[in-house]
């Protein structure tokens, strides 16, 4: 895990690319994990929510957003956003990303 002056330093990297370009849809994802690794769960998956807006195809956003629901315990919408992650990753033809989320399936 990162040290908390990464982290900050992330966030802030994240939140200045977003308030250039309010549709940088990695900014977002990168953003939520920056939040989600400071222990702010609910304004990250706020911000990979935000990232799923914006680019509906974007399965890593699924993917992240399943995870920091499923350490809150959403099991239903951490399952919801799994799935959603496994269908994009298949259609991409991910197979390293296919693997994470089949890991989180058992």
């Amino acid at each position: 895990m990162y040290d908390q002056q990464k982290l900050t330093e992330a966030q802030f990297e994240y939140t200045e690319t977003i308030r250039l370009d309010p549709k940088h849809v990695q900014a977002y994802n990168g953003l939520g994990n920056a939040l989600d690794d400071q222990g702010k769960p609910t304004e990250a998956i706020a911000s990979y929510k935000k990232a799923i807006s914006l680019d509906p195809k974007n399965g890593y956003a699924y993917y992240n957003l399943a995870v920091t629901l499923g350490r809150q315990q959403q099991l239903d919408d951490a399952i919801a956003a799994l799935k959603k992650a496994k269908e994009l990753f298949q259609i991409q033809r991910n197979s390293e990303m296919l693997q994470r989320v089949d890991r989180l399936f058992k």
